[in-house]
């Protein structure tokens, strides 16, 4: 591709995520991170399975569930991140030259309603408020047997609680509000309301009956960036068997599963 198309074309792309796209070392952190997340996601899309992606952001795992053979829906309420993320969908169609079933809606995740196999929300319960609101319509919104995939970071570890508080302190206060996308409506934004494992395990429970819990990544990335493979090894083979540990990660996934 001429470096100036490339330029043109991913330039969004870039100043949205510039520490990761810039500086290898943060890549490769990130890279970890995230493989321990998504994993999941991958394991639990099937060929023409509904997906509703909650603040789907860019849209990366909307178009990975497409690609993988799902029905993709991703909603947002920010008009920037759903122009980048339709204008990745065609990107990706035309690497592998066929269609991806991907589409993207600027929505507010308490307006939409819908059937789904599987509800993914990646990074997005800390900025939904009020939580329990969210997780009653997703309930709602699941097929039996469907089940909701959370990703997001513990409030417990020191690292992911540091960099919490700093967004808040910038943001001056844990909450912001916007105007919801198509209505004008005023909502309230949280800013990284991070929840410790237990905590947002005993709100599911309230309303899921099959909760299940996995923890990921223990060092930081001041740590990680010097002693990379150190730190993977570590953890995969040490800090994962002891119980107590797990409870601070840097981050978790939680599946629930809606079942009579």
């Amino acid at each position: 591709m001429c470096p100036i198309v490339w330029e043109r074309r991913y330039k969004p792309l870039r100043d949205y995520y510039p520490n990761i796209l810039k500086h290898e070392s943060y890549y490769k952190y990130i890279r970890h991170h995230y493989a321990l997340r998504v994993m999941h996601l991958i394991m639990n899309v099937k060929k023409n399975s509904e997906i509703l992606d909650v603040g789907c952001g860019n849209g990366s795992e909307s178009i990975l569930c497409g690609i993988l053979g799902g029905k993709v829906l991703g909603i947002d309420i920010s008009k920037e991140r759903i122009k980048i993320a339709k204008k990745r969908v065609g990107c990706y169609e035309n690497k592998l030259n066929r269609k991806i079933d991907v589409e993207f809606q600027l929505e507010n995740v308490f307006k939409h309603f819908g059937n789904y196999d599987l509800i993914w929300a990646n990074e997005s319960i800390q900025h939904i408020a009020p939580l329990t609101k969210f997780l009653k319509i997703s309930y709602k919104n699941l097929r039996m047997s469907g089940k909701i995939i959370i990703a997001d970071q513990n409030r417990l570890n020191p690292y992911a609680y540091l960099l919490s508080k700093k967004a808040q302190k910038k943001n001056r206060g844990l909450y912001i509000t916007k105007k919801e996308p198509n209505t004008g409506e005023v909502i309230h934004y949280a800013v990284e309301r991070i929840f410790t494992i237990l905590e947002i395990k005993r709100i599911l429970y309230k309303i899921f009956k099959n909760v299940d819990i996995y923890p990921f990544t223990y060092f930081p990335f001041t740590i990680f960036k010097k002693f990379n493979n150190f730190c993977i090894e570590f953890e995969k083979n040490y800090l994962r068997k002891v119980p107590i540990l797990k409870l601070f990660s840097v981050g978790y996934v939680i599946i629930s599963t809606k079942i009579e």
